[in-house]
């Protein structure tokens, strides 16, 4: 974590053995989620700012892009796996598989209301 103000590093977690692909922080700030498409494909989840891993989410589908829902209870994901997926943050239970592509799955937003996630990727799509 680096300082804004001072560009100094506070605080650095060893995360993953591969390449990191995708880095959020929660809206209430206590959680971050990083995610590994290899070797790992997995999300974790951290408590922040204590750096204590939580839980690991796994057969993530290869996530190259991930969103956290506003009210901070459900991450939505994918990549390489052409699946977009719903998990609980809670639980690490997936809820859900809402969405397919034909290429590699680029970006996904929650709406601000929570009802609503938009993804796009190499497909040249938008859904």
């Amino acid at each position: 974590m680096v300082d804004v103000a001072t560009g100094s590093v506070e605080r650095t977690i060893e995360a993953h053995t591969g390449q990191m692909t995708v880095l959020l922080m929660s809206p209430d700030g206590n959680r971050l989620i990083s995610a590994n498409a290899e070797p790992a494909d997995e999300f974790r989840i951290w408590a922040w700012p204590a750096g204590e891993l939580q839980r690991v989410i796994p057969d993530a589908g290869k996530p190259a892009a991930a969103d956290i829902s506003p009210d901070g209870r459900r991450l939505v994901g994918g990549g390489w796996g052409l699946v977009l997926s719903l998990w609980s943050l809670e639980t690490g239970d997936r809820l859900a598989n809402i969405g397919r592509t034909s290429g590699l799955i680029q970006t996904v937003d929650f709406s601000h209301d929570g009802k609503s996630i938009l993804m796009g990727g190499n497909d040249q799509s938008l859904t």
